[in-house]
């Protein structure tokens, strides 16, 4: 097995991330087993993979392998409609981000991923001291 180690593969790479990607093609055409390894982790690795026409098999993650979830067939994803708020709570919607509020005091931002309509991206807590 051949690894081209990378920090990352984002929507918009440099050549270096290019060049890899190329190369694990390459490898695969000749039926020579190689992969890409990511040091940095990356909630949407997985779908920007696709983008490049790059499977999960292509492409590996420290953190995925180390938390031994290289693989997971099933991809879950969590909508703003499938967060339960209470009702009288206020949301102040914006593009890329919701914050949400109890009066005047800051419970939670709910992000989303780019991209797509309403699915979440991350949830961030506050307590009352906005911590």
């Amino acid at each position: 097995m051949f690894y081209f180690i990378n920090e990352y593969i984002l929507q918009k790479n440099s050549s270096v991330e290019h060049t890899a990607i190329n190369r694990v093609k390459l490898f695969t055409h000749y039926k020579q087993p190689a992969k890409i390894v990511t040091k940095i982790y990356d909630r949407l690795l997985h779908r920007t993979i696709t983008d490049f026409s790059l499977t999960d098999e292509q492409v590996i993650n420290m953190f995925d392998y180390f938390q031994e979830a290289t693989d997971l067939k099933q991809s879950v994803f969590l909508k703003a409609d499938d967060i339960h708020l209470p009702i009288d709570y206020e949301i102040s919607v914006g593009a890329n981000y919701s914050q949400v509020s109890n009066g005047d005091t800051l419970v939670e931002n709910v992000g989303f991923i780019p991209g797509t309509i309403g699915r979440v991206f991350y949830q961030e807590f506050f307590d009352p001291q906005g911590n």
